[in-house]
């Protein structure tokens, strides 16, 4: 909600406190970890902090791999939030290459594998977002 409300230094607090009791409680690999992390990440690409946004969401990203396998909702939402990250930074060749590795999975997810379709509304929205991102990245958009 601080983080929604731009009050990110609020939100950073709150993060570091709940990282700190779900690392104790649920264990320093745990989904919830990951998750966390993955809105830490958000945060400090709102604040700018590209690089520390690119290191946590790869620790969130090796978290959430362990935790669900390469091909899923949550992987392939790390990478795609790493690659804009990364075009962030203006390396946007470095970001395409975790932009297309999302727009696979995001394929891959669909239809309970098959890559028909997408499974969720939420999960086309990525695949588009990831698509476009790939397109701009690549210079088709």
């Amino acid at each position: 909600v601080y983080s929604d409300q731009g009050k990110l230094e609020e939100a950073l607090a709150i993060f570091h406190k709940s990282n700190r009791i779900y690392r104790k409680t649920l264990g320093p690999k745990s989904a919830e970890v990951g998750a966390l992390l993955a809105q830490v990440a958000n945060v400090l690409r709102k604040q700018e902090k590209f690089d520390d946004a690119i290191a946590t969401v790869d620790e969130a990203l090796a978290i959430r791999r362990g935790a669900f396998g390469d091909d899923s909702h949550e992987v392939a939402d790390d990478l795609y939030n790493k690659a804009v990250y990364i075009a962030c930074t203006g390396d946007e060749e470095g970001a395409a290459v975790f932009a297309k590795e999302a727009v696979s999975i995001y394929a891959k997810i669909g239809d309970e594998g098959t890559g028909v379709a997408p499974k969720t509304a939420q999960d086309a929205v990525h695949l588009l977002d990831a698509v476009h991102l790939l397109a701009k990245l690549e210079g088709r958009a």
